[in-house]
């Protein structure tokens, strides 16, 4: 047995695979559809790591200031989309999701922004609420 193997539960049931993954997406798009920053941070853990286009966050406290600065900015959102969405239970309190996104939004200055890219997170589940562990971000050119 691996060093790994004591972190992954054989014991899931179908019945609890499915709701987890039912859990998991409609944390996920909650999240996505966040209006304002307090919300949106009250998806992650405390601890979280943060990887963003190639750049990884020192600490969740340097992170929630750039979303703060978004979100301060933020005007209104056209398009929040995640497809292709898959996740993968590991444990009935760990879930992996990897998705792609699409997201448009205005800022206060009248500027459009257009987004798209692919989206990973390790969920753990915290006091009965999902949260994001560790959360991977890289944008594409768009179409």
């Amino acid at each position: 047995m691996g060093s790994c193997q004591k972190y992954i539960s054989t014991e899931i049931s179908k019945k609890q695979i499915i709701e987890i993954e039912s859990e998991i997406k409609s944390t996920a798009i909650n999240h996505l559809n966040s209006k304002d920053a307090a919300t949106a941070l009250s998806y992650y853990t405390d601890d979280a790591i943060i990887a963003c286009n190639g750049y990884v966050y020192d600490s969740f406290e340097e992170f929630t200031k750039m979303i703060e600065g978004f979100y301060d900015t933020l005007s209104t959102i056209e398009l929040a989309d995640y497809y292709d969405m898959h996740i993968d239970v590991i444990t009935t309190n760990t879930a992996f999701l990897t998705t792609k996104f699409r997201f448009h939004f205005t800022d206060t200055t009248g500027a459009r922004t257009d987004l798209q890219g692919v989206w990973s997170a390790l969920y753990v589940r915290d006091a009965n609420r999902w949260k994001m562990k560790i959360r991977h971000e890289s944008l594409l050119p768009l179409k």
